[in-house]
């Protein structure tokens, strides 16, 4: 479990230097790890100091989350946060949050639809945030089990974490000179640590190390040689099968033909026999 905190433009003071010494008084007096900061809220306002806490919340802790205020009007304001996400350079491992606070007629219905666009726009790592009354499974609350690719943030004061939180807002009161904030427990890692995305492993080629007919998945190429320098003309088209004998090459094999060598990678045949 780690700390962040979440922030707008109301814990802005002066300038770019103040703010950031309120960001290092508050990772050293309550260990934060990172800062959720609010980009947009409705249809058409941007935080006009999202730039500044974005960049300040990258150089102290080498990550940020961002949110947006959700008021209904779904493609308009996915539009408007979708900007602002542009605006900062968001790549698409920045972890997400839709805050909901008001309640709306089918507002979980209007939720997943605001996901669905960011997921359609690359953003994967979405979280819903609201306070605990709102989590009542009413037609205008948030029906949490109805959500789709969300994990959720819970807003309840107190010393109880409430069930089902991936991150909790368990006070507004935290300050650090002299500057108040939501301070946040995250139980994911995801918010205040940012998502690593892996990187895709190259997948290493496997060789056919015995068998006897075998069945073209694409065109084979054929060779004279076993160093493949030269190429015949005729080749295994695909759905073809052939008799083959498996023949060592260096490291690796190749298929011998009655027109000629062909590789031996599982990836272009399938072996029948």
């Amino acid at each position: 479990m780690e700390y962040f905190a979440d922030v707008s433009n109301y814990q802005w003071t002066s300038d770019y230097d103040h703010y950031v010494s309120f960001l290092v008084a508050a990772r050293k007096k309550y260990n934060i790890k990172s800062t959720c900061v609010l980009l947009s809220d409705g249809d058409s306002w941007t935080n006009p100091v999202m730039d500044s806490q974005v960049a300040s919340s990258y150089k102290l802790f080498g990550s940020f989350s961002c949110y947006h205020f959700f008021r209904g009007n779904v493609e308009a304001e996915a539009n408007n946060f979708l900007n602002a996400l542009k605006q900062i350079e968001a790549d698409k491992s920045t972890v997400l949050m839709i805050d909901a606070e008001v309640r709306l007629a089918n507002l979980t219905d209007k939720i997943n639809e605001f996901i669905k666009i960011l997921n359609e726009h690359g953003y994967k790592h979405i979280y819903v945030y609201s306070m605990g009354s709102m989590l009542d499974y009413a037609n205008n609350g948030i029906q949490t089990g109805n959500l789709k690719n969300a994990k959720v943030w819970i807003a309840l004061y107190g010393s109880i974490k409430p069930g089902g939180a991936d991150a909790w807002q368990f006070t507004s009161t935290a300050n650090a000179n002299g500057i108040s904030f939501d301070l946040n427990q995250d139980y994911v890692g995801e918010i205040s640590n940012g998502v690593k995305e892996e990187k895709q492993v190259k997948k290493q080629p496997t060789y056919w190390q015995h068998g006897e007919l075998f069945e073209a998945k694409s065109m084979l190429n054929v060779y004279h040689d076993l160093d493949f320098k030269t190429q015949r003309k005729p080749r295994f088209a695909p759905k073809s099968r052939f008799y083959a004998t498996v023949v060592k090459h260096g490291k690796i094999t190749r298929l011998q033909t009655h027109l000629g060598y062909v590789s031996a990678n599982t990836d272009f045949s399938e072996k029948i026999k």
